[in-house]
């Protein structure tokens, strides 16, 4: 895998596994035949769940996104050649 960049991108979605109750597809992300990014993810119908259940609904604290603009010079410089607008 590799870092993204601007542009065109192609994405090749892959059924995993289809349950009854849960289902898994991985998502990838390919640049000039490139793979840059794979995520994989479990789905579910939450009103079908019997027994037990945890669901984490609560949003992460994350700061207001206006706070960020003056950070953004900063977290670009860890990235190669991206520069603050």
């Amino acid at each position: 895998m590799a870092p993204c960049a601007l542009g065109p991108c192609e994405i090749v979605i892959e059924p995993l596994r289809e349950g009854r109750g849960t289902s898994f597809a991985t998502a990838s992300l390919f640049q000039n035949d490139e793979l840059k990014v794979r995520a994989t993810a479990a789905y579910t119908d939450l009103e079908q769940l019997v027994g037990e259940t945890w669901v984490n609904s609560e949003m992460p604290e994350a700061p207001p996104f206006e706070s960020l603009a003056d950070q953004r010079a900063n977290l670009l410089k860890f990235i190669s050649g991206l520069t603050a607008a």
